[in-house]
């Protein structure tokens, strides 16, 4: 039985994930402002805080580019939309959650940003850090949360049918 198919069983009385699903796909071919989702990319402008303001550093919020490749299961970063060079990438597997800031923190965020388009805040948790990230309105964060949602979740899955169906010994469980 092929990934995909072990995938569509094991997800076939999965509710969160199809909630997931659902909810991400009825962005589907969607085209807002800053934000873009087609065939298996979703794609657009998002700020995001910096981890450690710099001395020479400009900017405490920097607008990058990012793309969710569904067929590569990979979240590319770039400067901007035009750049060859991309500043990160990381695979599904590395993303732990997504999630919105609480009440009293959303509305303090967003008085930070005040004078932004990007105001609309939510996070991204990896392995390796938390990212603070604004989107420029609730329908966009909508899209973003909805895609890291549903590829957190059937990252899962697939990482679950991966690691039960590996001979022992050939590569460590996560």
């Amino acid at each position: 039985m092929s990934l995909s198919e072990k995938f569509k069983e094991a997800t076939r009385e999965n509710e969160e994930i199809k909630q997931a699903f659902t909810s991400l796909q009825r962005w589907i071919n969607m085209r807002l402002p800053n934000v873009c989702y087609e065939g298996t990319k979703i794609s657009g402008t998002l700020k995001k805080r910096v981890q450690e303001f710099r001395f020479f550093q400009k900017k405490i919020f920097p607008k990058r580019f990012w793309i969710i490749d569904f067929a590569f299961g990979t979240v590319t970063v770039k400067h901007d939309k035009d750049s060859k060079k991309e500043s990160s990438m990381f695979y599904f597997r590395e993303i732990e959650d997504c999630y919105m800031p609480e009440e009293k923190k959303d509305e303090q965020l967003r008085v930070l940003l005040t004078t932004s388009r990007f105001n609309v805040p939510f996070y991204l948790k990896t392995k390796q850090r938390t990212t603070l990230l604004f989107s420029a309105s609730e329908r966009e964060r909508e899209i973003w949360m909805a895609a890291f949602k549903y590829l957190i979740l059937s990252t899962r899955e697939v990482q679950k049918i991966i690691n039960n169906g590996m001979p022992k010994g050939l590569f460590p469980r996560q």
